[in-house]
């Protein structure tokens, strides 16, 4: 084989490699399309709720694990934003865990969210990491989405997008 042949060779082959990351990098950074009234979710007693019911107020959702430490990080300023936007806006934190394992950590962190369960593991609905936060406006469409730990100030831009 010539050093030619063996360059033509290892470039292809690295742009293939680049090629395939790239677009594993980007299916799993994309969020899909969740629309709110689809959502299939129960409150921390097993009762039904209904995504409907969320098409009346602007909401920011939420979805995340106990077990995930940026999704936890980022709570402190959600509480903070709750608070200010008080009545103009819902903030509901979604789950895929047990019921249980929810109600422990809303025992021992006092945050004044809607904490729900997702009755549809997150893969199902085509997350595949957290956090992941969705903005729906007053009828229910969805705004914005950011996938990962969202910075304060986006939080606050995207909530007053949604409110716009």
């Amino acid at each position: 084989m010539s050093k030619k042949n063996f360059w033509i060779g290892y470039a292809l082959g690295i742009a293939l490699a680049i090629s395939i990351g790239g677009y594993l990098f980007y299916k799993a950074s994309t969020l899909p399309q969740i629309l709110i009234s689809e959502l299939k979710m129960e409150d921390l007693q097993g009762n039904l709720v209904d995504g409907e019911i969320f098409s009346e107020t602007p909401t920011v959702v939420n979805f995340w694990g106990t077990w995930c430490a940026p999704c936890i990080k980022e709570f402190p300023e959600f509480e903070k934003l709750r608070l200010k936007y008080k009545g103009k806006v819902r903030f509901i934190m979604v789950s895929d865990e047990s019921s249980e394992t929810i109600k422990r950590f809303v025992d021992k962190n006092h945050f004044g969210f809607e904490f729900l369960r997702s009755r549809q593991k997150f893969n199902v609905l085509g997350l595949k990491s957290r956090p992941a936060t969705y903005f729906y406006n007053s009828k229910g469409l969805l705004i914005s989405k950011k996938i990962g730990s969202i910075l304060p100030e986006e939080l606050e831009n995207s909530i007053e997008k949604m409110l716009n």
